[in-house]
């Protein structure tokens, strides 16, 4: 288990959101706290952002591991959350929920932008 203020390499398919981050009345399930971020915390352009300038290296994410997930370590993003979902956006596009504005349009874009992401390689 990683100690407090130690940095560790976690891949993307590793953090799940924060589902009681005090920035958003708690939820229920991750579809609900993406939806909630996708509607109000521009995660598209930050998704953007990263795949076309990548990430500020100075902006790290605070995480604590996720206890009773399986053999593969999980981390919940408690500081990032916003870049925890931008990049799981990047990495699958098909994870925005069903319901949300524009989609299928919003897929695409992801997809093309990740294609010539650099963190993607």
């Amino acid at each position: 288990m990683a100690s407090q203020g130690q940095l560790i390499q976690i891949d993307v398919d590793q953090l799940v959101l924060d589902l009681r981050n005090n920035r958003h009345d708690p939820f229920r399930k991750p579809d609900e706290a993406m939806r909630a971020l996708l509607g109000s915390e521009q995660v598209i352009q930050l998704a953007l952002s990263i795949a076309h300038e990548d990430a500020n290296p100075m902006d790290l994410m605070g995480v604590i591991e996720k206890k009773g997930t399986g053999p593969r370590k999980t981390y919940v993003s408690l500081e990032g959350n916003r870049r925890t979902c931008a990049y799981m956006l990047l990495i699958d596009p098909e994870r925005i929920p069903s319901g949300v504005a524009n989609r299928q349009a919003i897929i695409k874009k992801l997809e093309k932008a990740a294609a010539s992401a650099s963190f993607m390689t």
